[in-house]
């Protein structure tokens, strides 16, 4: 009869471990003795990370192999703190996990990425949706030649911070916010032109709901082109 009550002491502390928010801060299929070496140095990096973040202003960490961007502050709003965490969860699958500083670490919301590379990841934080908090874009290409840098859009809700991707602007080139002008502007080549360099034309969006809608798109003269 002891055994079966062994079991259940260490399943409910496994689970406590889990429930703390900074325990195993991401999970992982594990399916041989490399890849189990490589899903618990993550997370040992991770755990140390959080813990450091706690008393730090700001902790920003980036590592190639495996692959970790890390960054904790006030990057989201000045009244909060938080840290968001991008790893690989196999080789094709972002990860992203916000947390939220709540006298321990809290995560909020996560989100999947599948058919990701990571060779020209970039995490910027904006405020595309013009509600006074930033947001979050992840760079997944950037082009040659006139540079277009097109990636995953991830807005991001003031008071609940629940995050929400919009495919909608997956391939919009060079995302602006214009707050003034409630505008997010992007621009791409001008391709009706013989011309191989050339000025690309700026295509304006604004927020219907909660989507990127196209409004109108100004492109330059072929003549201005030579």
């Amino acid at each position: 009869m002891k055994f079966p009550v062994i079991l259940i002491v260490i399943m409910i502390c496994l689970s406590c471990k889990e429930e703390n928010g900074i325990k195993h801060p991401t999970q992982t299929v594990i399916k041989n003795d490399e890849e189990r070496n490589v899903v618990y140095k993550v997370r040992d990096t991770l755990e140390n990370l959080l813990q450091k973040a706690i008393s730090k202003d700001s902790v920003n960490f980036d590592n190639w192999s495996p692959f970790i961007s890390f960054k904790s502050g006030d990057f989201i709003s000045k009244e909060k703190k938080n840290a968001i965490i991008a790893t690989m969860a196999n080789d094709s699958i972002l990860k992203v996990e916000l947390y939220e500083l709540k006298g321990k670490w809290m995560k909020n919301s996560e989100l999947t990425f599948s058919k990701a590379l990571i060779i020209q990841f970039d995490l910027r934080m904006i405020d595309y949706d013009f509600d006074g908090s930033n947001d979050i874009y992840i760079q997944q290409s950037a082009s040659n030649g006139f540079s277009i840098s097109r990636g995953f859009l991830i807005t991001i809700d003031p008071v609940t911070q629940h995050m929400k991707y919009h495919p909608e602007a997956r391939e919009l080139g060079n995302m602006r916010p214009e707050p003034n002008e409630r505008v997010v502007y992007y621009s791409d080549k001008y391709n009706d032109c013989p011309y191989i360099k050339g000025k690309p034309c700026i295509v304006f969006n604004k927020w219907q709901g909660d989507k990127l809608t196209t409004t109108k798109i100004v492109c330059p003269e072929c003549d201005e082109l030579k």
